[in-house]
């Protein structure tokens, strides 16, 4: 009779019951994670007579698919039946474009993964790992990556299909599904909403242990691509263990490149380094000497095929890609190098406050605690980005402050619901067994 109250008594007890309640509460109410992924299909012929004009074009000539927008990012299929250049004759040749990046948005880059369909062949291809970006716009199937039928033969295989059913009317449709792995966005930079730093000397490491990645990079197709993490804001690798360029000639050469996510027009058109890119685990050791800038923003080098065999019979568990860079000089928006000290260390642009903004480096060493501004008659501005920096971490601290009190007030008053509930649950078996030695004494 009395086994399900004890029960609830002793969850109320243990304060289990509580516990629970507050957790389904808490998990009910948080958001249902969406995937980043868009799809779309597009009917390039419709009939006979379309279908054999489309195969029938001539060299450079592209058909285009309608617009599709996801995350702010127009995607579009851009098909070249006879190849985009002469050094692609009867290649039937399929992009993917995005189309918008950096002109509408400020989106510099996205990762993708996209599955290609064309229906009426029944073939599909996965390509992995595909970085677009503002001057790569357009990443595509190429000759060397296709399977089950290679993109030279689709154009013969339509051809057949055309030929050989008389009178029955064919179509060709496309269709994409792409899936959105990273997107690399520079409204922070653009619009100063953070600070950036520039070093004299930078040491900028990605260390890659994990097994999978590992051992994705050894079978990487041609022109997939993988990305590090961004680095001080500002910079981060991409590594091609297969080519990133389109061409015949990429399939086996590594490309490892340098980007900058974007530089603060309104202050910096460029930077100049002298960079040493380095992969010791496969002997990789190249040097740029070079400018990233507000157009070309990521440099790198292309190793020959044996690096990359290097890579395939990697055997080591960790793959460590280091690039060292000496910054020569700092362009200011009106294309004139800064004049900076003779032992400056770094060169800093803190954020926008107010509308407006700062701008300091380190003095020399012998005053490494020192900071100045590029113009001698401004220490009130410095003072001023001090006191800014004080009264921020002061604000952090009540932030954190103001978390522990919350929590403890939580922390408490679930302690005394539990106290409440333990004492409520004593007086009810209190009385049971009163009343039970008092109905027993008759």
């Amino acid at each position: 009779m009395i086994t399900l109250p004890i029960l609830v008594a002793w969850l109320l007890c243990s304060g289990y019951l509580f516990d629970l309640v507050v957790l389904a509460s808490v998990s009910s109410s948080r958001p249902v994670f969406t995937p980043l992924s868009v799809s779309f299909v597009h009917k390039f012929a419709t009939d006979n007579k379309q279908l054999f004009e489309l195969l029938h074009t001539r060299n450079g000539d592209s058909l285009r698919s309608q617009i599709v927008q996801s995350h702010n990012i127009n995607f579009q299929l851009q098909i070249y039946p006879n190849g985009r250049t002469v050094q692609q004759p009867n290649q039937f040749l399929i992009y993917l474009c995005a189309t918008n990046l950096g002109i509408n948005n400020h989106i510099v880059s996205v990762l993708t993964d996209w599955t290609l369909d064309i229906y009426e062949l029944n073939a599909s291809w996965v390509l992995k790992d595909r970085y677009h970006s503002d001057y790569t716009r357009c990443r595509g199937l190429a000759n060397y990556d296709a399977h089950p039928a290679m993109p030279s033969q689709i154009t013969q295989l339509l051809l057949y299909q055309l030929q050989a059913t008389g009178e029955r009317q064919h179509e060709l449709t496309v269709g994409v599904t792409v899936h959105l792995k990273r997107i690399i966005d520079a409204t922070s930079i653009v619009h100063k909403q953070i600070p950036l730093q520039i070093n004299r000397v930078n040491t900028i490491q990605w260390i890659l242990n994990d097994s999978y990645i590992l051992n994705a990079m050894k079978y990487a197709q041609t022109q997939q691509t993988f990305l590090s993490e961004v680095y001080d804001d500002l910079w981060f690798f991409s590594l091609s263990p297969n080519g990133f360029h389109e061409g015949l000639t990429a399939p086996g050469r590594l490309d490892l490149y340098l980007h900058s996510v974007q530089l603060p027009a309104t202050e910096i058109s460029r930077i100049w380094m002298r960079c040493r890119l380095t992969i010791p685990e496969i002997k990789y050791m190249r040097t740029l000497n070079s400018n990233w800038s507000l157009k070309d923003r990521g440099w790198g080098s292309f190793a020959p095929g044996n690096v990359g065999e290097r890579l395939k019979s990697l055997k080591a568990k960790q793959l460590t890609i280091s690039a060292r860079c000496e910054t020569v000089g700092i362009y200011g928006s009106d294309r004139k190098k800064l004049d900076l000290k003779q032992y400056w260390k770094y060169f800093k642009i803190a954020a926008k406050r107010d509308g407006t903004e700062q701008f300091f480096m380190q003095k020399s060493r012998n005053e490494q605690d020192g900071l100045c501004t590029a113009a001698s008659d401004r220490d009130g501005v410095v003072n001023d980005t001090q006191m800014r920096r004080v009264y921020d971490a002061l604000l952090s601290i009540s932030g954190d402050i103001d978390v522990v009190q919350s929590q403890l007030a939580i922390s408490v008053g679930v302690y005394f619901v539990n106290l409440l509930a333990t004492l409520a649950v004593v007086s009810s078996l209190a009385g049971l067994i009163c009343c039970n030695n008092f109905c027993a004494s008759f």
